[in-house]
This record gives C-alpha cells, structure tokens and sequence, in this order.
C-alpha cells in the first residue's frame, strides 16, 4: 500500500528550460545524521584513503507543468529546487540499491 503513496496518481508533463545540478563530497560524519535507518550513506574512497559522501542541490526551470494529456498553454512555469544526499539501499535478498535520500524541495514562480 505504501508503495502507492509514493507515485503521482496523475501523470505530469513539462519542458525542461534549463536545469542546474551542484553536487559536493563532504565527510561521512558530517552527512550521516541526515541519512535514516534503513538506508546507508552511499561513499567512495579516493586513492588516498579519505571516504566522502555526496550532497546534491538541484535547480530546474520548468515550463508549462500540468497533467498529461491538456496543452502546455495551461501548465505552470515554475522554478523547482530539490536537496538531496546519495544513498543506498540493502535489499532483504542481498542486492544493493543506490539512490537519493529527498532533504528537501521547493517550488517558486516565475
């Protein structure tokens, strides 16, 4: 059931202006509090030996978001940001799954 929650019942449609991704390797220790049980901070060891985890802010220019199927005359043109840490994921059959734990998103108008 949960699973269902998670998707958008309504399909969305928009065109993608310009889109800004800054993606920055910071100590484990300092990302980890932002990580929840279940889930494990996604790392990778450089050469040197030093561990980073990765934290990612996101901005989009989107025009003319609506649901699929009306015309893009009627959509909105919006400004998403999003923040996100990378994780991963261990499943109960023993694969690992990568992915981006959701800290926080926002939407402005142009």
């Amino acid at each position: 059931m949960r699973h269902l929650l998670q998707r958008h019942p309504i399909p969305i449609r928009a065109h993608f202006a310009h889109s800004l991704v800054l993606t920055y390797a910071l100590p484990p220790e300092q990302l980890a509090p932002l990580v929840p049980p279940g889930l494990a901070l996604d790392t990778y060891t450089a050469p040197d030996g030093t561990e980073h985890g990765f934290v990612a802010a996101a901005v989009v220019d989107a025009r003319g978001l609506r649901p699929a199927g009306l015309p893009a005359r009627i959509g909105a043109d919006l400004v998403l940001t999003g923040y996100r840490v990378f994780t991963r994921f261990p499943t109960p059959g023993g694969r690992t799954m990568r992915g981006l734990r959701i800290l926080r998103s926002d939407t402005g108008h142009r």
